[in-house]
């Protein structure tokens, strides 16, 4: 482990005080002899490991007013730390800021250079302030107890002749795959493509029971949407084989409203979408989440894939007409978003009911949009 060869600190008559870790304090005469390493744990968090010839200290540190806050700073190039001094409170957190660039400085002039990336994410997580924030106090116009300068008011401007830009389905990243040369309503959204077959078919038993042993709809606690879609289903004159698969189609859209809805910080690694199947389980996971080195995550232009999926979905399974009004209530979002994203995947709203879309033939052109607005 690099072991550390410098203590900055605010002036050459400070001693130099170790933080108190919960293994211990160290031992009096003994700073200069500590040896200290960047470590990552099981969830990839950083933190820093200091250890005596006897001792290893980890542990959070408890800010106290009997010791002095340090920002440890590692160096890739000959793997060597600095401890710079710095009380770490947002007020103060320019003075942290500058002495961490003043490192960099004399650094930069013995010839070893680091991304400034690598110091700004560090002094980020020491000081807690945000990038915006760091941005501020950073600038030269920042002076620390005098009010932010006064900027000038820009005119109004309208901006009407925006150019026109058109939305190209085979642009799009979460938008199902369309076919506008299809002949019939039934090609121009593939069910394969969105849901596979060995997907579909582990929610099929689930779906015959709902047909044939006579079940209710409301035992099995869907959404409105579904429940009231898959009712209209059970009284359509249609083959038995189409309905189930038309009902395993809104248990699947149940599953992924339901995710939807779940906060963000409920999905863990342990998070489970669908608890009778785990191949939509895993279907659901992989295409509306995003993986990174921190984990799962769920980007905002996910919940537009899902919407998109959803509708599309719906079309296929009743007859290519949609009540977004009621599926608008069960994702929480706005009608009007709901039939924009209608139109968008070639969907016509009702003229007697503008809260129920519907595909038709021929397909209308892409949607485009005007951009009018105003900047001040």
């Amino acid at each position: 482990m690099p072991i550390i060869e410098e203590i900055v600190t605010k002036s050459s008559n400070s001693k130099a005080v170790i933080v108190d870790f919960e293994n211990g304090k160290i031992e009096p005469g003994q700073e200069n002899t500590l040896k200290t390493g960047m470590y990552k744990d099981k969830e990839c968090r950083e933190f820093v490991s200091i250890s005596s010839e006897k001792v290893l200290y980890t542990g959070d540190v408890c800010s106290d007013e009997e010791y002095t806050s340090f920002i440890m700073v590692h160096n890739e190039e000959n793997n060597t730390t600095v401890g710079i001094q710095g009380v770490i409170l947002h007020r103060q957190a320019r003075e942290v800021i500058m002495n961490v660039y003043k490192f960099m400085k004399e650094e930069a002039q013995s010839g070893i250079k680091i991304p400034i990336s690598r110091y700004r994410e560090r002094v980020l997580a020491a000081t807690g302030i945000s990038k915006c924030t760091y941005t501020r106090i950073t600038s030269k116009e920042y002076v620390y107890g005098q009010p932010p300068p006064v900027r000038k008011k820009k005119c109004e401007t309208s901006v009407e002749n925006a150019p026109v830009q058109t939305v190209q389905e085979e642009d799009s990243l979460y938008r199902p795959k369309i076919n506008r040369d299809a002949s019939t309503r039934d090609g121009v959204y593939d069910l394969d493509d969105v849901i596979p077959n060995g997907v579909l078919d582990t929610l099929i038993p689930q779906a015959s029971a709902v047909l044939n042993s006579g079940d209710s709809v409301d035992e099995y606690q869907l959404t409105p949407f579904c429940t009231d879609s898959i009712k209209k289903i059970l009284s359509l004159n249609t083959p038995e084989e189409i309905k189930v698969r038309n009902i395993a189609i809104f248990f699947y859209i149940n599953y992924l409203i339901k995710f939807m809805n779940t906060p963000f910080k409920n999905i863990t690694k342990r998070y489970v979408a669908c608890d009778i199947s785990q191949e939509v389980n895993r279907h659901i996971l992989d295409n509306f989440c995003v993986y990174t080195q921190n984990g799962r995550t769920r980007p905002i232009h996910m919940k537009d894939k899902c919407l998109c999926y959803i509708i599309v979905l719906a079309a296929i399974a009743k007859e290519y007409e949609v009540n977004v009004a009621l599926l608008s209530k069960d994702l929480k979002i706005g009608l009007k978003k709901a039939v924009e994203i209608s139109k968008i995947l070639a969907f016509n709203t009702s003229s007697k009911d503008k809260s129920i879309v519907t595909l038709n033939l021929p397909l209308p052109a892409p949607v485009t949009f005007n951009s009018k607005r105003k900047m001040k």
